[in-house]
């Protein structure tokens, strides 16, 4: 079984700067394994994750904080800059 992808066009969205965990290295990647035919992988667009599966792996308190922080724009830790859009 190919190894599988999954990507989101909403990760795009995530606008962290200069953080190296950005849209800028999303397209990199992609554009070099496309490049490469994927490497035989599958790619597949990711579904969106459900309130309930969400919590089978996180608090809800969890949860709230990450919605907070996004809605604000502030960031989560030094490390994790969101924006709304994350």
């Amino acid at each position: 079984m190919a190894p599988l992808y999954l990507r989101h066009r909403s990760s795009l969205e995530h606008d962290t700067g200069l953080h190296p965990e950005r849209a800028d290295g999303i397209r990199a990647l992609e554009a070099a394994l496309d490049a490469r035919d994927w490497l035989g992988w599958t790619v597949a667009d990711a579904p969106r994750a459900s309130e309930e599966q969400l919590l089978r792996v996180h608090s809800r308190e969890h949860l709230e904080r990450v919605r907070g922080a996004c809605a604000r724009g502030e960031p989560l830790d030094p490390d994790t800059p969101v924006v709304p859009a994350s």
